[in-house]
C-alpha cells in the first residue's frame, strides 16, 4: 500500500499476494482497476483467509475496494502475540525470523515504505518491480508458514483456542471502530493552538524577566535552555542552594516531576517551568499530534491494537485516544471539546461495570472481593482509598477515589506492584493536597459501611 492509513487522496494498493495455508508458494500480482472488482469479490466469499494483521488488511479493503473482508480464520500477529505476550516481537519479520530462520527479505523495499505520517504517502510505486513484488511474495508464503507452526503449538496446548478467537473477533470490530473515527473539529483545534502558543510565550517572558531567569543566562549564556533538566538542576542547587530532595540512580540532584512539585510553591521559576512544560506537552503532543492525524474529511481515525498490552488489552496510536487528558482539568477541556458527534447523532459512554474484577473473582473467588461485586452497598475503591491515604470515611471524596482506583487498584490488577503504584500513589497526592486537606464526603460516602478489609 502507499501508507499506513488509506484516508488520503491518492492512496492505493498497490500489489496483491495470495497462496494456499500450507503450500509454500504464492501468486502475486500488481495491482490495477480491472483487478480490484475480482479482488473484492474474492475477500467478500466464504473462503478462509488468513494475514498479519487483519485489522490493516480490512481497513484498506473497506476503503480501495468497498468491501469488507469475510471468512478471516487467523492472525499470525495475533496469535504471535498469544504465544508470548512480551512486546514488540510480534511483527512479521521478527516471527519469520525466529520461527524460519529468514534474517532478512524486507531491506531492498524498507525505504520505499517510509512516510511522514501515518496519512502520508509512502514511495512504493518508486520501488523496483521485481523486488516490491517478490517482497509482496515472501510476506505471503512466510506469514503461510507461522500460522501453520503456530497452529501446531495452539494444539500442543501453549495457548487456548478460545483465546485467539475473542482476539479475531476483537480485531475485527477494532477494525469498526478505526474506519468509524471521531470527528473533530479542526477550526478548533488550530485556535486553541494560537491560544496555548500566546500562553507560553507569556511564561516564558516571565521566566526571562525574573531573576533566577537573569541568572540562568549569566550561568549558561548562550547554551541557555529553559526545557534543560541538568541547568535546571545547577540553578537550583549550587547557585540558589535549595536543598537537594532526590538524586539520579548516578548520584545526580534529581529535579524529576515530583521533586519540581515540591519546589513549585517555593520558587516561582518552578512554578512557571511547569506551567509551560504542561502546555507545550498540550499542545505538542496532544492537539498538534491530534491535528496531524485528522484526515481530510475531519475524521481522525486512530489504530488500534491487541498485541502491545502484555495483559491483552486493546491500546491506541496515530494518535493514543485512549490517553486523553482526564486528571488536569484545562487539558481534559481543551482536548474533549475538539470532539462532536456528526449530524443527527449524539456522543454517550459506555462502560461495562466492574468487568476486570468480575472475571478476576471468578479465578481467585476471594470472599472479600466477591462482597464487593455482588453487594452494591460497598465500594471497593473507597475503601481502598482510606487504607492508601490513612483517612477517614467523612474524607474521601471522587478524586481521591479516582486516583487511587487507577493508580493502585486497577494497575494491581493488570501486575504492578508496591515499587511503581506506591511513588505514584505519593506523586499524585501533592496534586490532591487540596483535596486531602479539605474533603466534601458525598452522601454514598457516608451512608454505606466499610468492608472488614479492602482487595
Amino acid at each position: 500500500t502507499t501508507g499506513l492509513k488509506p484516508n488520503a487522496p491518492g492512496h492505493q494498493i498497490v500489489c496483491v499476494g495470495m497462496g494456499g495455508w500450507e503450500e509454500g508458494h504464492s501468486v502475486v500480482f500488481q495491482m490495477s482497476p480491472r483487478l480490484e472488482p475480482l479482488l473484492a469479490e474474492f475477500l467478500a466469499s466464504d473462503c478462509g483467509k488468513i494475514a498479519h494483521n487483519i485489522a490493516f488488511e480490512e481497513r484498506w479493503s473497506r476503503v480501495c475496494l468497498g468491501t469488507s473482508v469475510n471468512g478471516w480464520r487467523w492472525d499470525t500477529m495475533l496469535a504471535a502475540h498469544c504465544l508470548d505476550n512480551r512486546g514488540n516481537i510480534s511483527g512479521l519479520k521478527f516471527q519469520t525470523y525466529v520461527q524460519l530462520g529468514v534474517a532478512d527479505y524486507s531491506s531492498s523495499i524498507s525505504p520505499f515504505l517510509k512516510a511522514d505520517s501515518s496519512l502520508g504517502m509512502n514511495r512504493v510505486l518508486e520501488a523496483p518491480r521485481e523486488k516490491l513484488l517478490r517482497y509482496c511474495g515472501m510476506d505471503v508464503i512466510c506469514t503461510a508458514q507461522i500460522a501453520d507452526i503456530q497452529g501446531q503449538r495452539f494444539d500442543a496446548g501453549k495457548a487456548p483456542w478460545e483465546g485467539i478467537q475473542l482476539l479475531l473477533e476483537g480485531a475485527q470490530t477494532l477494525a469498526d471502530d478505526e474506519e468509524n473515527g471521531v470527528v473533530v473539529d479542526r477550526t478548533y483545534i488550530r485556535q486553541q493552538k494560537e491560544h496555548f502558543k500566546r500562553r507560553i510565550a507569556a511564561v516564558l517572558q516571565r521566566i526571562e524577566d525574573s531573576p533566577e531567569g537573569n541568572l540562568w543566562r549569566k550561568v549558561f549564556g548562550v547554551k541557555t535552555n529553559w526545557n534543560s533538566n541538568p541547568q535546571l538542576a545547577t540553578i537550583l542547587f549550587e547557585h540558589l542552594k535549595y536543598r537537594c530532595l532526590r538524586t539520579t540512580p548516578k548520584g545526580k540532584p534529581s529535579v524529576n516531576e515530583e521533586t519540581l512539585n515540591e519546589l513549585a510553591d517555593k520558587v516561582p521559576l518552578v512554578s512557571d517551568i511547569l506551567e509551560m512544560r504542561k502546555l507545550e506537552k498540550l499542545s505538542g503532543t496532544y492537539l498538534t499530534g491530534w491535528e496531524r492525524e485528522v484526515g481530510p474529511d475531519g475524521v481522525l481515525r486512530p489504530f488500534y491494537h491487541l498485541n502491545v498490552a502484555r495483559t491483552f488489552r486493546s491500546s491506541s496510536s496515530n494518535p493514543n485516544m485512549q490517553n486523553v487528558p482526564i486528571r488536569d482539568k484545562m487539558a481534559q477541556r481543551a482536548c474533549r471539546r475538539a470532539v462532536y458527534p456528526r449530524a443527527g447523532h449524539h456522543l454517550v459512554e459506555v462502560d461495562y461495570s466492574g468487568a476486570e474484577v468480575r472475571v478476576s473473582a471468578c479465578v481467585h473467588k476471594d470472599p472479600n472481593m466477591i462482597t464487593y461485586v455482588t453487594d452494591k452497598s460497598t465500594d471497593m475503591h473507597r475503601d481502598t482509598a482510606l487504607d492508601c491515604y490513612k483517612l477517614e470515611l467523612d474524607e474521601i471524596n471522587k478524586p481521591i477515589r479516582r486516583t487511587v482506583k487507577g493508580g493502585y487498584v486497577f494497575a494491581s490488577f493488570y501486575g504492578s506492584y508496591w515499587a511503581n503504584t506506591g511513588p505514584d500513589l505519593w506523586k499524585a497526592s501533592a496534586e490532591l493536597k487540596t483535596c486531602l486537606l479539605y474533603t466534601s464526603p458525598s452522601p454514598r460516602d457516608l451512608s454505606t459501611s466499610r468492608m472488614p478489609s479492602s482487595a
